[in-house]
């Protein structure tokens, strides 16, 4: 079955297996026409594997939640009938969906402790012991674990391990070990940026700098031909000196130049994170403009305390990415400076060649900021990316625009003045 769109020809075969049955029992069942699904595929100029079709059609109105989930669970029935075994596991064997329990040495790395959870698998901190010093290792999941042993990921790898920067945490290497899969990265002990505002709750000043750094390290990659394509607040560290670290550098990237990573790759974007042209699944026109979107959003972020495009699920942020201007930051953090604004919002343009030409470029902005506001003394607080509310003590942490506050060096010069006619007023007339 061929679906003709305005701007390119979608094929039911090229579909994910899940979302190809979906289609199947919709049309089957008639609860789709070829004409809704025909018009649902025109918003996108081709499938994307990060999206839920279900959720698609729910956006659209075009199904009810209640239609959308019925469909599902018949697709899903439909993949379990075709990939059920045609004999019976031995007695005593595991499923091959079934995870066994992470060991307690890979390799030559044992590991210590877990250290967090991505998109791509677990991390855990881990002892090289030919060399006994601590690593972080990544142990791939699922299909991930299958694009590892590709020719492109393993040149593209090698090219991301020689981004050497302060600022760029380097890919030591990555392997097998019997059923496992991993990345092996320098271990630097700190925290996700996100937690870092939560926790620290940092002055601007502190936080455009940790901010400069970190597009300082990211221009550098740029340079190299490496994009990140999963920047996002919980993939920048921030260690005890308030020194920033990019990670996951490079992989990203990687799966993008193959055809049989594209599908792989389109998932490691954070949809909150992602530029239109990524979200519409545009593999090709993805670039170091997709970073600068990717940082307009960490800064929208940083500034006012939320993301700009929230969603109950990933279709419906895609489609505000897509459709939807981001709501004005001033509007949600009265108190963050106009420049600011100016520097988030074109950072996030949705056309790329109205998004600033380099990261370099962007940090000029916020530095060039950063030295006009050097000149006023409050070093303010900024909100915590977990607090929404513009009426939070947070909502003080930027500049104050009144002129006569208390604490205001003006006040005070008034003040000394009116006292000082004061008491010569007095001495005249006494």
């Amino acid at each position: 079955m061929q679906y003709q769109m305005k701007k390119s020809s979608f094929s039911l075969h090229s579909l994910k297996p899940e979302d190809k049955a979906f289609i199947e029992i919709a049309l089957r069942e008639n609860f789709l026409t070829q004409k809704e699904v025909e018009e649902a595929f025109q918003l996108l100029p081709g499938p994307t594997s990060s999206l839920l079709l279900s959720d698609l059609f729910v956006h659209l109105g075009i199904l009810t939640p209640a239609k959308a989930e019925k469909i599902q669970q018949l697709a899903s029935s439909q993949i379990i009938q075709q990939n059920l075994p045609t004999h019976h596991p031995k007695p005593g064997k595991y499923s091959s969906r079934i995870k066994p329990q992470t060991p307690s040495q890979i390799g030559k790395f044992q590991i210590i402790k877990p250290l967090g959870k991505g998109g791509m698998g677990e991390v855990y901190l881990a002892k090289d012991t030919n060399l006994h010093i601590p690593v972080a290792l990544k142990i791939l999941s699922g299909r991930h674990k299958k694009f590892i042993d590709s020719e492109r990921f393993k040149r593209e790898a090698r090219t991301a391990a020689k981004l050497q920067h302060p600022n760029i945490i380097p890919l030591y290497d990555f392997g097998q070990w019997k059923e496992y899969s991993y990345l092996v990265m320098k271990y630097v002990e700190g925290i996700s940026l996100k937690k870092y505002i939560q926790l620290k709750q940092p002055s601007l000043s502190t936080l455009l700098e940790i901010l400069i750094q970190a597009l300082h390290a990211l221009e550098f990659a740029h340079q190299q031909g490496i994009v990140h394509r999963d920047l996002k607040t919980s993939n920048i560290l921030v260690d005890k000196k308030n020194k920033p670290y990019l990670m996951d550098f490079g992989l990203a990237k990687n799966v993008k130049t193959d055809s049989r990573l594209t599908r792989t790759g389109t998932t490691l974007g954070t949809p909150h994170y992602m530029a239109p042209e990524q979200a519409r699944g545009e593999i090709q026109q993805i670039d170091a403009q997709s970073d600068i979107y990717s940082f307009g959003v960490i800064l929208y972020e940083c500034l006012t305390g939320r993301r700009p495009f929230e969603g109950k699920s990933t279709m419906e942020i895609i489609c505000q990415v897509l459709l939807k201007s981001p709501p004005l930051p001033r509007q949600i953090q009265p108190s963050l400076p106009l420049q600011l604004e100016k520097i988030i919002l074109r950072a996030m343009h949705k056309e790329k060649n109205h998004r600033y030409p380099s990261a370099a470029k962007l940090a000029e902005e916020l530095l060039h900021f950063l030295h006009h506001l050097s000149f006023n003394p409050s070093t303010t607080k900024n909100p915590s990316p977990t607090q929404e509310k513009t009426t939070s003590p947070a909502t003080q942490n930027l500049p104050s625009k009144h002129p006569l506050l208390p604490h205001d060096w003006k006040f005070w010069l008034y003040l000394l003045l009116l006292s000082t006619i004061s008491t010569l007023l007095l001495w005249l007339f006494l």
